[in-house]
């Protein structure tokens, strides 16, 4: 609601960049319900503020700008509130959890200039990244794959497209990269 504590937000994400070596590439408002203040996430001039305001950390930060938002208690029709939101976005990622087997998956619901990507399954496993002051270990989430498609698309290729391909596969014979990955 102060834009004098946007102003302070924001100096505070470029005074980051000294301790952590470089600047702040992600930012991550959580939740619009959260950052919207005193206004209302039905209210598409409410919703514009906190765009807006995303757009200006990025503008003067040059971080991305992720605001993380729920889906309403119909998954189907969407994210809850007004569409302003969804009409501002770069992208839109819906993820969902299976209770059962705890498989999450994410996918782009919504992209301004691409094609749709997912959608990408993973499971999340906890895993200690330090200790604080009173020894007490750190713990994060780690994301691990778990094998759906993220967004690769085999290209259809033509004939001397697929036949250059075949000598290349050929020539590399059995190269990986560093993560074990054929090249072709």
């Amino acid at each position: 609601d102060d834009p004098d504590e946007l102003d302070r937000l924001i100096a505070d994400l470029q005074g980051m960049a000294i301790p952590m070596g470089g600047p702040v590439e992600l930012v991550v408002l959580d939740t619009l319900s959260r950052m919207i203040g005193s206004g209302d996430e039905d209210k598409a001039r409410d919703v514009n503020v906190v765009v807006r305001s995303a757009e200006r950390i990025q503008r003067m930060t040059g971080a991305h700008v992720m605001i993380v938002h729920h889906s309403g208690k119909d998954r189907d029709r969407g994210m809850r509130g007004s569409n302003a939101l969804l009409g501002a976005v770069d992208a839109a990622i819906e993820v969902t959890k299976d209770a059962d087997t705890g498989l999450c998956e994410a996918k782009v619901t919504a992209i301004k200039d691409g094609e749709a990507i997912g959608p990408f399954a993973y499971t999340l496993r906890q895993t200690a990244v330090g200790t604080d002051d009173e020894g007490e270990e750190i713990v994060t989430c780690v994301i691990d794959p778990a094998g759906a498609s993220q967004g690769v698309r085999t290209p259809k290729l033509s004939e001397p497209e697929r036949r250059c391909l075949a000598v290349l596969k050929e020539l590399s014979g059995n190269l990986r990269d560093t993560a074990g990955q054929s090249p072709f």
